[in-house]
């Protein structure tokens, strides 16, 4: 009778194991790329965010099947990056991330294979990764088409099919090989209808400062243009300067020229685009940061977090937090984030990117004092006492921080992230013998 239950116990092992969805890994994205390197598979990227209805949707009625997940173990090393948070924001603007669910295909030196996204049945996720695969050995593929790009950047059919490929893939980033094409080609007269439908389809690789904007200011008022270009074409010309802006980001940290992004915004606002100075101090730090220029972007990051400290009426957010958990506790189905808890969680991502960069006393003690702020914001949460935990350890008082660290476990559940305080305590006391 035993032996028959042992039995069964080891069947059912093995049905839950092999019945399990994709097995997400749990380190970095770097992490991930060495993995797919060393065991020469693709990464496959789930970007999503805590709030996404379609991604929910995808984890709970596909990503969670067993033949997806028996299939993406074979093929590839999976890795899930919520856009809002951690490594997310940078790899959301790395790969031009805009919908989401998307789901990215890489090879393991992070370049893009294929990508697809939103909401779909099982049987038509499971064609887009399996065309993954297929797309990744075709030898004209893009990460193929690449490494010939240097040799072969001034042949016009070379970049006409590397452009192809780009769209086929659905890669939003490759503006210097666009604008290389439109610098060479002689296929496609400038002021033709044709070169306008080229534009409308290229749409996402169109910045400013390029070859793409000195066709359309010559020709988007020509008598051609006006009696040709299709109502669609003109509705999509609409929004170019709001894309070209968009775009000009990233290429400005591709060619890790930050006149690229002055000489955008100007050129916005010129062609009536309505761009804040905060808006542009945001595109700045960001280019700071992806460049990893650490001098400037503490310069002007200290500043902001300064000002915000400044400006917080903290007895007001406190209140409106006091009302939004009253609400929550009122109406259960309500999902309500206090600003209180909001701001919390924004300085500390913000604090501890800055971290990065910290190389100086001044700005260890700047950085204490931050996250002392931002505890303070509201004290008896839990995210706010690991986190300033966390800061009091690295540059403060190190008893002080197990003491709070002590603390913030005493809250914690027993979930995934209450375990991750626990061993960080464990660490923390174990270094400080």
């Amino acid at each position: 009778m035993k032996k028959v239950f042992l039995l069964g116990c080891i069947v059912c092992l093995s049905l839950w194991t092999w019945g399990q969805g994709i097995d997400f890994q749990k380190g970095s994205f770097q992490e991930a790329l060495q993995q797919a390197k060393t065991g020469n598979k693709l990464v496959f990227v789930d970007a999503f965010a805590t709030w996404c209805g379609p991604c929910k949707k995808m984890a709970e009625t596909v990503l969670n099947q067993p033949v997806v997940g028996d299939y993406f173990g074979e093929y590839f090393i999976s890795i899930k990056i919520d856009i809002e948070k951690g490594e997310g924001p940078i790899l959301k603007e790395k790969y031009g991330i805009e919908g989401i669910p998307d789901y990215l295909f890489l090879d393991g030196d992070g370049k893009l294979v294929y990508r697809f996204g939103g909401a779909m049945s099982l049987d038509k996720f499971m064609e887009g990764a399996k065309y993954a695969i297929e797309t990744s050995h075709d030898e004209n593929n893009v990460v193929r088409l690449a490494m010939r790009y240097e040799q072969e950047k001034n042949d016009e059919a070379f970049l006409k099919l590397y452009l192809e490929k780009l769209i086929e893939v659905g890669s939003r980033d490759s503006y210097e090989v666009f604008e290389q094409y439109l610098k060479i080609q002689k296929s496609i007269r400038p002021s033709s209808k044709e070169m306008a439908e080229f534009l409308k389809d290229y749409k996402d690789f169109l910045v400013y400062g390029g070859e793409a904007e000195r066709i359309i200011q010559e020709n988007e008022k020509s008598e051609e243009w006006r009696l040709y270009v299709r109502k669609d074409i003109r509705e999509v010309f609409q929004f170019f300067p709001r894309l070209m802006l968009m775009h000009s980001y990233p290429y400005a940290v591709q060619k890790k020229d930050i006149r690229i992004i002055e000489n955008a915004v100007a050129r916005a606002r010129e062609d009536g685009l309505s761009v804040s100075e905060g808006e542009k101090e945001d595109y700045l730090i960001r280019f700071y940061d992806e460049t990893r220029m650490g001098e400037e972007y503490k310069e002007i990051m200290g500043n902001k977090i300064d000002l915000f400290f400044k400006n917080l009426d903290l007895k007001k957010i406190q209140n409106g937090h006091i009302e939004a958990v009253k609400i929550r506790e009122a109406e259960p189905h309500r999902k309500i984030i206090s600003s209180a808890e909001s701001y919390s969680r924004s300085m500390a991502t913000t604090i501890m990117n800055y971290v990065k960069y910290v190389n100086k006393d001044a700005e260890k003690k700047d950085v204490l004092r931050w996250a002392k702020q931002t505890y303070d914001i509201l004290p008896n949460r839990l995210e706010n006492m690991n986190f300033y935990a966390d800061i009091l350890y690295l540059y403060g008082d190190k008893q002080e921080a197990i003491a709070l660290k002590e603390k913030a476990c005493q809250l914690a559940v027993d979930d995934e992230f209450g375990q991750k305080i626990r061993n960080e305590l464990d660490k923390m006391k174990l270094e400080k013998k």
